[in-house]
């Protein structure tokens, strides 16, 4: 499922039997050469067979956002953890 809610989250850990989680935010920032690396990236990592990597890439720069530092471009893909213990 993709972009879990922290409530979907606290509900999918209850129903199996885990106390509520801790959830922490992660602000990651792949760095790569060139813009046509990150939809290289993107389309190989998550098979997007039915599309090309272009496509990809104006996905994640509508979505994630990407920036210039350092000469280097910055894909933004934030994440969350969730630390979880049994019930």
């Amino acid at each position: 499922m993709a972009f879990w809610t922290d409530e979907f989250a606290e509900s999918l850990c209850f129903t199996a039997g885990f106390q509520k989680p801790e959830l922490h935010k992660l602000a990651i920032r792949w760095k790569f050469d060139s813009k046509n690396e990150i939809g290289a990236f993107l389309y190989k990592i998550h098979a997007m067979t039915k599309t090309i990597p272009e496509e990809c890439l104006r996905g994640a720069e509508e979505i994630l956002g990407i920036t210039r530092e350092n000469g280097k471009y910055c894909l933004n893909w934030p994440m969350k953890v969730l630390v979880v213990k049994r019930g």
